[in-house]
């Protein structure tokens, strides 16, 4: 049996990662996690579409400004 797969917005989350950590994240924050490719997502229509399994295995990274890889 397949389990139902649930999509989020960046606002949901947002919320969600900041429950988690304890620490507040904007969405806007979300988006660049995405283009960094810390967390897996698709662009339908303009917004962003995360699944809830793609934030299992999602950490906090430092703030600031980032190393290049």
């Amino acid at each position: 049996m397949l389990d139902a797969m649930r999509l989020l917005s960046t606002k949901e989350v947002a919320n969600i990662i900041s429950e988690r950590t304890g620490k507040e994240i904007s969405p806007r924050q979300v988006q660049r996690e995405i283009k960094s490719g810390y967390i897996k997502a698709e662009k339908i229509g303009g917004q962003y579409v995360i699944k809830e399994s793609a934030l299992n295995h999602y950490k906090r990274r430092h703030s600031g400004v980032q190393k290049k890889k």
